[in-house]
C-alpha cells in the first residue's frame, strides 16, 4: 500500500507528546521532515524531541550584522559539527587573521559568544571554556543533547 502523506520541508505537530501526536512526528521526522514537536508542558516535550532526530542546523543559511571581527568567529564557529566542542584558544586559531597568543584576539573571540545573535544556530554552547549567550539552563541542556 502506497504512503498517503509525504512532507518535506518542516511540521509543527501539535500534542506531539504523547499518542498518534507522538506517532506522526516520528514518522514525519524518519521520512526526513524538520519536525517542531509542542505539547503543554516542556517536560513532556524533551523527550520526544531528544528521541526523534537530531539537526545540527547545517543547512540553514544565516546572515550576520555583528562587528566584522565577531562575524569572523561566529563564521568559525560555526564550523564545529554537532558533538563537537572546541576551547577558546582552539576557536581563536580557527578563525582568520586571529592568533591564540595574542590576547586582544582572544578577548575578541569571548566578546563575539557572549554577543552571540543567534545561539541557536551558531552554537556557542560547543565551546566548552568561553561564554554563551544562551541562558545558562538552556546552555546546559543542549550541551547535553549533543552529550558534551
Amino acid at each position: 500500500m502506497p504512503d498517503r502523506f509525504s512532507v518535506s520541508g518542516t511540521a509543527v505537530v501539535t500534542g506531539a507528546s504523547s499518542g498518534i501526536g507522538r506517532a506522526v512526528a516520528e514518522r514525519f521526522a524518519a521520512d526526513g521532515a524538520d519536525v517542531v514537536v509542542c505539547s503543554r508542558e516542556q517536560e513532556n516535550v524533551d523527550p520526544v524531541a531528544e528521541g526523534i532526530r537530531e539537526d545540527d542546523f547545517a543547512d540553514v543559511e544565516t546572515g550576520l550584522t555583528v562587528p566584522t571581527k565577531h562575524r569572523s568567529v561566529l563564521e568559525a564557529l560555526q564550523q564545529v559539527g554537532y558533538g563537537e566542542e572546541v576551547d577558546v584558544r582552539t576557536l581563536t586559531n580557527m578563525t582568520p587573521s586571529f592568533d591564540a597568543d595574542d590576547q586582544d584576539d582572544v578577548v575578541t573571540v569571548r566578546e563575539a559568544l557572549a554577543a552571540n545573535p543567534i545561539p541557536v544556530l551558531v552554537p556557542d554552547h560547543r565551546v566548552r571554556d568561553g561564554p554563551s549567550a544562551l541562558p545558562p539552563e538552556v546552555e546546559q541542556k543542549f550541551r547535553s543533547f549533543e552529550d558534551l
